[in-house]
């Protein structure tokens, strides 16, 4: 059965799911990873190479990006 991760997320995205955005040098042996957070508790990791595809994204659905962007001191 196929899994569509990207779908998956993009579906959350225009939902209203998105809560936190974070970006890290290193989450789970992946460098340099856009963490995306939902109100379900899940954590979708988003390669480099993705980033302005989510970008585009973000802005179609009038994210504001200055309050997604934290970072947690954990």
């Amino acid at each position: 059965m196929y899994y569509n991760y990207h779908g998956i997320i993009k579906n959350k995205i225009r939902d209203n799911e998105l809560i936190k955005i974070e970006f890290v040098l290193k989450y789970h042996n992946i460098n340099n990873v856009m963490l995306l957070y939902f109100n379900d508790g899940t954590v979708k990791p988003i390669r480099e190479h993705r980033w302005l595809e989510y970008f585009l994204l973000l802005e179609k659905y009038n994210y504001d990006y200055s309050l997604l962007l934290k970072k947690d001191k954990t």
